[in-house]
């Protein structure tokens, strides 16, 4: 009988059963990263080109950038909405100010990114800003949160921070290096 606790567990809601959800988990995180990892290439390349052409100052570049992000998550939310109808889908006004909120720290962060392609190179900074967020995000989750309870994950979560900070700094700490 329903919800007497009997009988095979069932699939929670929205997951896909087994291999099958790995699978495509493992795919969107590969194009998630193809689109972070070619973020500013259309705004490198004119940069290259350069003057008289295209400008040379990566903050002419902000405005264009921003516009077709935002454009780009208008159409995949309309593609989500029409596949899934007005009934299955989810747009809850609880999420409404957080998404705003996020969508403008992140463009502060955007801006900031574009500031450290130009002081650092692209080479420096797109290592250290793809792994400071990770790093951030792993302490407040211990702090904050309780995440990887247990002596054996701290240790694991500890040995692979220090890992990442020392491949940061060694990698900010080569930008000296290349001028000389």
């Amino acid at each position: 009988p329903p919800g007497s606790g009997g009988g095979a567990p069932r699939a929670r809601a929205g997951r896909r059963p087994g291999s099958l959800g790995f699978v495509a988990g493992f795919a969107v995180a590969l194009v998630a990263g193809v689109f972070m990892g070619s973020n500013f290439n259309p705004p490198t390349y004119l940069q290259q080109i350069g003057p008289p052409a295209h400008s040379a100052d990566s903050m002419d570049y902000v405005i264009s950038h921003f516009s077709g992000i935002a454009l780009a998550t208008l159409a995949y939310f309309l593609v989500y909405a029409a596949a899934l109808g007005p009934r299955r889908r989810f747009c809850g006004r609880e999420v409404i100010i957080p998404g705003l909120l996020s969508g403008l720290l992140w463009g502060v962060a955007q801006v900031g990114w574009f500031k450290a392609n130009v002081v650092l190179s692209y080479v420096v900074a797109f290592p250290i800003i793809v792994a400071t967020p990770g790093v951030m995000a792993a302490i407040w989750g211990v702090v904050l949160f309780g995440e990887n309870r247990g002596r054996r994950n701290l240790l694991l979560l500890a040995a692979v921070l220090l890992l990442q900070l020392i491949g940061v700094g060694l990698i900010a700490a080569s930008k000296g290096s290349a001028s000389r």
